[in-house]
């Protein structure tokens, strides 16, 4: 009886001891998984942010060229008063801005100076851009002294 006694707790004990190590297998299968999951959601967070970033990308992208066309296409408000180093200067200038607020303040500068410079040479303002089809602020391009507000049109003399 005694050996009887002796082998079912001899069998409990190693059935106790099977289930705490079947348990522990199945903990570790758990965390493993549980693990698994969490590195596919960052890939795939990591995934999203790569997508959003290359589609920044390509939007800065379009931006930049069409600037370039634009610079390309002697769309430059006040070309015909600057020299051509002024020119690649301003091309640069308007390539390397960041931002598209960046490169309307660049050219609402220019035109600025544009306008500055056609006053002090006396000269009408030449019409290179269409108002608020280009660079600077909408309805500008108007001719230095002008009022914009009609007249003969005609040359005085």
């Amino acid at each position: 009886m005694r050996k009887r006694a002796t082998l079912v707790g001899s069998a409990l004990a190693c059935a106790l001891l099977l289930s705490g190590g079947l348990a522990v297998a199945a903990d570790q299968t758990r965390d493993k998984d549980q693990l698994h999951t969490q590195d596919k959601d960052k890939i795939q967070d990591q995934d999203k942010i790569q997508d959003k970033d290359k589609l920044q990308d390509k939007i800065q992208d379009q931006d930049r060229d069409k600037d370039q066309t634009r610079l390309q296409d002697n769309q430059i408000y006040g070309k015909s008063l600057m020299t051509q180093q002024e020119i690649n200067q301003y091309r640069s200038k308007v390539q390397a801005a960041k931002t598209k607020q960046e490169r309307s303040r660049i050219e609402s500068q220019h035109r600025t100076q544009m306008q500055s410079r056609a006053k002090s040479r006396g000269v009408a303002m030449p019409d290179d851009i269409p108002a608020g089809k280009g660079p600077g602020p909408a309805g500008g391009g108007m001719a230095p002294g002008g009022s914009g507000s009609g007249g003969s049109g005609g040359r005085g003399g």
